[in-house]
C-alpha cells in the first residue's frame, strides 16, 4: 500500500480511493478573470509550493489533469504562506530561475512586474557564470528600468557550474593564475562569515564596479543578521589596501574610487531576527539599510512572540530608528504601502 502512483507496467496497482485536486483562487481576481474551462487557464498563471512535491505531480499526470490546462506560467513560491499571500493580494516574492540566459532571467523578472510581485529573489549571477560579468549588465539595467527591488537570500548558489573562479580579471596571464592561490575576492571578503551570509556577493559586485556603473542600484541580503558587518566592513577596507595593487599591476584590476565598506553601506540592505549584538552596532553599518523580519515559517522564526522579541532586541532604540528597521526601510525599499 502506498500513496504514489505507480506507473510501471510490469506492476499491477489497484487504485484504492478517487483523486480530486482543487485550483484554489481568490474570489475578487476570479470575478474578473474567469477559470470555468479549460481554455481559460491561458490567461493565469499556476501557484505551488513546490513543482518536486508529490501532490503536484499527481495533479499533472491525473486524467484531464494538468496536460489539458494550459496555464500561461508557472510560478513556485516555496512557501505555503507565500502561495496564500500572491494569490490573495497578487503580492509576493518571485524567484528567477537558475539559467545561462540573461534575456531568460529578465522576462522572467518583467512577468513578475506585470503579476505584481514586490521583489525578486536572485539566486545566482544573471549570466549563470560564477562572477559577475558584462551580461549581467542588462539585468541590472532592467531591474532599474522596471523599478523591481532585487533580493538575495543568504547568499548566491555556487554549487555545480556555479562554484568556479569568484572573478574575472581583464588580463589572467597562465603563469600568474597558476600562482595566484588565493584571489582579490577571497582576501576583501576575508572576515565575512564562513558560510557566506553575502558577503562574498556583494565583494564580487563591489569589485567588479557594478555599483560605479548603476549608481541608483540597491540589493537586499535577507537573513544575514547584522552583527558580524562591522568588523566584515572593517577587514574588508584593510585587506582591500592590502591587496588590490598587485592585482592592478598583474591582472589589469580597476582600482576603487572609494574603500569598499562605503560601497556597501550605500548599496547593500542586510534582514535579520534576533541580533542584540547588531541593533547596538547598527551605525557602524547604516540605519536606513537594516531590515528585521520575523522569519515566518522557518523553525529559526520568532512568531508568534514577534512582538515580545521586537520589544527585547530593539530596547533603548529610538522609536525613530526602531520604526526604520522594523518597518519603514521594508515600506520603502519594496515600494510598499505604508499602513
Amino acid at each position: 500500500i502506498g500513496s504514489m502512483r505507480i506507473a510501471d507496467a510490469k506492476i499491477d496497482a489497484l487504485r484504492l480511493h478517487a483523486e480530486h485536486y482543487v485550483l484554489v483562487g481568490a474570489p475578487a481576481l476570479l470575478a474578473r478573470r474567469p477559470l470555468r474551462h479549460a481554455e481559460d487557464a491561458a490567461a493565469h498563471t499556476l501557484v505551488d509550493e513546490n513543482a518536486t512535491l508529490p501532490l503536484f505531480k499527481y495533479w499533472r499526470d491525473a486524467p484531464g489533469g494538468g496536460d489539458r490546462l494550459r496555464f500561461a506560467r508557472a510560478l513556485l513560491m516555496g512557501t505555503i504562506a507565500a502561495m496564500r499571500h500572491v494569490v490573495l493580494a497578487g503580492e509576493g516574492v518571485g524567484i528567477l530561475p537558475l539559467v545561462h540566459d540573461v534575456a531568460e532571467v529578465i522576462a522572467e523578472m518583467e512577468s513578475c512586474v506585470k503579476i505584481g510581485l514586490k521583489t525578486v529573489l536572485l539566486q545566482g549571477f544573471p549570466s549563470g557564470k560564477a562572477y559577475p560579468s558584462e551580461e549581467d549588465d542588462r539585468f541590472w539595467a532592467a531591474a532599474l528600468d522596471l523599478n523591481m527591488p532585487v533580493s538575495v537570500h543568504v547568499d548566491l548558489d555556487r554549487s555545480g557550474e556555479r562554484a568556479g573562479p569568484l572573478f574575472k580579471y581583464p588580463k589572467e596571464p597562465d603563469e600568474v593564475m597558476k600562482k595566484l592561490g588565493q584571489d582579490l575576492v577571497y582576501q576583501v571578503g576575508r572576515f565575512g562569515p564562513v558560510r557566506g551570509n553575502g558577503s562574498v556577493a556583494a565583494v564580487q559586485w563591489v569589485l567588479s564596479g557594478l555599483f560605479d556603473r548603476f549608481p541608483k542600484l540597491k540589493i537586499f541580503f535577507a537573513e544575514n543578521q547584522i552583527g558580524w558587518i562591522p568588523f566584515f566592513l572593517q577587514g574588508a577596507d584593510v585587506r582591500y589596501d592590502r591587496h588590490y595593487r598587485w592585482a592592478q599591476r598583474l591582472l589589469g584590476f580597476k582600482p576603487l574610487s572609494r574603500p569598499p565598506s562605503e560601497y556597501i553601506r550605500a548599496h547593500c540592505l542586510w534582514g535579520f531576527q534576533f541580533d542584540r549584538v547588531g541593533v547596538e552596532l547598527r551605525h557602524k553599518i547604516n540605519v536606513e539599510h537594516l531590515i528585521w523580519g520575523s522569519d515566518f515559517p522557518h523553525q529559526e522564526s520568532d512568531w508568534p512572540e514577534s512582538l515580545n522579541v521586537i520589544e527585547r532586541n530593539f530596547a533603548g532604540v529610538p522609536e525613530a530608528e526602531k520604526h526604520k528597521m522594523v518597518c519603514g526601510n521594508a515600506v520603502e525599499f519594496f515600494h510598499l504601502q505604508q499602513a
